[in-house]
């Protein structure tokens, strides 16, 4: 009976997470200020990362319970998700004004 019930609260999803928009890039500086952005949020999401493995290994050698783990693992994965759309969003920006081509669009 425990085990279903666990395996049943490991199925539920956090709610969807609304992006902001990201402003166009109107010059190349514009384009530059969208790397620095992503490389940012890419080491939020590294630093995260980390953390969540120190806790993973702390809850493999028996030094944190199950409930305190699913915790820190419910609040990793949706920040995690949070960071990840936002960085593909900016991404999606950069393309669609070229700031990834190697002739940049943008003035």
């Amino acid at each position: 009976m425990i085990s279903i019930m666990m395996f049943l609260a490991s199925c539920v999803t956090p709610p969807a997470v609304i992006i902001p928009a990201y402003p166009a890039p109107q010059t190349q500086e514009d384009c530059m200020q969208l790397f620095v952005d992503v490389l940012a949020i890419q080491k939020k999401r590294s630093g995260a990362g980390d953390e969540m493995q120190r806790k993973t290994a702390l809850f493999n050698k028996d030094e944190m319970g199950v409930r305190k783990y699913r915790k820190h693992w419910a609040e990793w994965l949706k920040a995690e998700e949070s960071l990840r759309k936002r960085v593909t969003h900016i991404y999606d920006v950069g393309y669609e004004y070229g700031c990834f081509a190697y002739d940049i669009k943008v003035q």
